[in-house]
């Protein structure tokens, strides 16, 4: 039987035991039977109970948390029709089909407080493929903290195909502003600052 070829850089689906789930990205070869991942988005059961947001100020998931994954038990996965659903509902899609919500496939099958780990996703996917920080549209709110402190994380991993982030980034209509610096061992360095308004 020939071995699961699993990449760098692939977005999957993993079991972590009966009652646990992930989806994430690869960062890291481990070696020929385990890889590192970057968790995007733990559920707590298989069955639908609420997922925990991994950039939530929770001490038990805060971001970036890592898992060294069995090759065997990882499904590698592009969430595209995931991804295209959630922007046909944002598009209105079954306004336009004049369907009630909960016929989409998405209500149905992607439930709404799964969208936080999709839209970590749909951003993993934008940053490694060379995307830039104006060109990214968040299937649901993503503050800029996170994406930057994401983008700091992948940049550390991926310095070939990431491009290297604003050192400063000025929140859209605020005095707010990131000061963005290299990731240090695989952890983002993004600080937080306002400026005076004269």
């Amino acid at each position: 039987m020939s071995k699961k070829e699993v990449n760098l850089g692939d977005t999957f689906i993993a079991y972590i035991n009966d009652s646990k789930c992930c989806v994430g990205v690869v960062v890291k070869k481990v070696n020929d039977d385990q890889v590192k991942t970057l968790i995007l988005g733990l559920f707590t059961s298989v069955y639908g109970t609420p997922n925990v947001d991994v950039f939530g100020r929770q001490e038990m998931s805060p971001f970036p948390t890592y898992k060294r994954i069995e090759v065997d038990t990882l499904l590698p996965y592009l969430f595209e029709q995931e991804i295209k659903l959630c922007r046909e509902r944002d598009d209105k899609w079954w306004k336009q089909q004049d369907a009630g919500c909960f016929t989409n496939l998405l209500a149905r099958h992607f439930q709404p407080r799964q969208i936080a780990a999709l839209t970590y996703i749909d951003a993993t996917k934008h940053i490694l493929s060379g995307g830039v920080i104006d060109g990214f549209s968040p299937l649901m709110f993503m503050g800029d903290e996170d994406l930057l402190k994401l983008w700091s994380v992948l940049r550390h991993y991926f310095p070939k195909s990431v491009q290297k982030p604003p050192s400063e980034w000025d929140a859209p209509n605020s005095n707010v502003y990131y000061t963005i610096n290299e990731a240090v061992n695989g952890k983002p360095n993004v600080i937080f600052g306002a400026r005076r308004i004269s």
